[in-house]
């Protein structure tokens, strides 16, 4: 019989195992998931009022540079990993970045390259995913 003792919990102690910078395009990796991100893009900054000028920004978007974190939980002796991008914040502001949430939820250093090997909380999201913030 199986043991879902291990799986009730909505999150678990997991552990950052890479954070590396990347183009957005890069992590997004085939052309059908950038397709895809680009038609779920529906916020603009308000200066932008054309179709045109929205799939300009939509495009530049794509070569942005992104923080990329890694990270697994292990339960039941079974390791599950998963990687999600967080916006880098700029010198105007964090933007939509939901790095100091992370940073914060987790108490870890200013310092990303010093979150490897942190322990940090994983959530598991409405869908059954995992995920580094809990579901708003």
């Amino acid at each position: 019989m199986v043991n879902l003792e291990g799986f009730k919990a909505d999150r678990y102690k997991g552990v950052i195992e890479e954070v590396i910078e990347m183009p957005l395009k890069e992590y997004l990796e085939t052309e059908e998931k950038i397709e895809k991100f680009k038609e779920g893009m529906t916020l603009f900054p308000s200066h932008l009022k054309t179709k045109e000028q929205k799939q300009t920004y939509k495009d530049a978007r794509m070569d942005a540079t992104v923080l990329v974190i890694n990270y697994s939980i292990t339960v039941e002796d079974k390791k599950k990993g998963n990687s999600e991008f967080f916006n880098i914040p700029t010198i105007t502001g964090w933007g939509r970045s939901k790095l100091r949430t992370l940073q914060t939820l987790n108490n870890l250093p200013n310092k990303t390259d010093e979150w490897i090997g942190k322990d940090a909380w994983i959530y598991i999201n409405k869908e059954g995913y995992l995920r580094l913030l809990p579901d708003e």
